[in-house]
């Protein structure tokens, strides 16, 4: 499917990229369906990824423009696991091992307003895995932060809870890295590279290792009663019953923080954290459910 390559500039001087895929525009007698100029799906891809290598995000970019719905595969600071990015001028390193989550907000308003510079009103924040938690993150930014959007999809948010983590099957590499990690931020080396066996093998900065599992900053049940737009989480079968502590009952836990009722939890069978081979199903939820707002 054709796409624009695009690029944006957070606030404080990110750059970043991303591909842009046109609604497809209806003629003759259903040029006036409602199905024609629907919005834009802003979508955020998960740890480590990148906007041209989500396959998720792929999905919905071949199934959402014939519904009326453009989609935006967006890159976040913390695209791949380690990069050189330019910010402002100069090169610093960014990617999974280096990204601050809370920086994630000046990337999705940086993304919101290149989709409303070229008209759009009716705006989607979503994302996979950790992309979700960032869209739930940053549509619950404190005012004026808080961008006004048509809704928020979240599929396959982990929970991100250091209260969970440290009785979970993996607390003592947990525990162990954790304590590593705190060390060298105290000590004001941060930025140190560690080889993380937590949540699985990874590097990353002890900085970033503290900021995402350090606290409940990023605990997504947090912040589901703060959710001021229609939001719908996706969640698959597999996930929940052998993903650990991280989606344990995270789907009842969702439904249960809820305190309105345009939000809704779905869960697909059979499927895994990356949906293979139930992504076409994925897809059509995410259509249908969309399509009703």
């Amino acid at each position: 499917m054709l796409c624009d390559l695009v690029r944006t500039q957070t606030e404080d001087g990110m750059r970043l990229d991303g591909a842009f895929y046109g609604a497809e525009t209806l003629t003759g007698a259903e040029s006036q369906s409602p199905q024609a100029g629907r919005g834009t799906i802003v979508f955020l891809h998960g740890a480590g990824s990148n906007f041209y290598g989500g396959a998720i995000s792929e999905t919905l970019a071949n199934i959402m423009p014939a519904s009326g719905w453009s989609v935006l595969r967006a890159n976040t600071r913390g695209h791949d696991s380690v990069h050189t990015a330019s910010q402002a001028g100069r090169g610093v390193r960014q990617g999974a091992a280096y990204e601050i989550i809370d920086e994630s907000r000046l990337d999705c308003a940086a993304w919101i307003e290149w989709a409303r510079s070229r008209g759009c009103q009716n705006i989607v924040l979503a994302g996979h895995s950790l992309g979700a938690i960032k869209a739930v993150y940053a549509s619950c930014a404190t005012s004026p932060e808080r961008p006004n959007l048509k809704a928020v999809l979240a599929i396959s948010p982990p929970r991100l809870s250091r209260a969970a983590f440290q009785y979970g099957p993996q607390s003592s590499e947990f525990m162990a890295t954790l304590s590593e990690a705190e060390k060298n931020v105290s000590d004001g080396d941060g930025n140190r590279l560690i080889e993380s066996p937590f949540p699985f093998p990874m590097l990353i900065t002890c900085r970033t290792f503290v900021d995402k599992y350090g606290g409940e900053q990023y605990n997504v049940l947090e912040h589901v009663p703060q959710l001021k737009s229609p939001a719908l989480f996706v969640f698959g079968e597999r996930e929940l019953s052998s993903g650990g502590v991280a989606f344990a009952g995270l789907h009842e836990a969702v439904a249960n923080r809820a305190t309105t009722d345009q939000l809704d939890v779905r869960v697909v069978a059979k499927a895994d954290h990356f949906y293979q081979g139930v992504r076409e199903e994925l897809g059509q939820i995410v259509r249908d459910w969309l399509c009703e707002r």
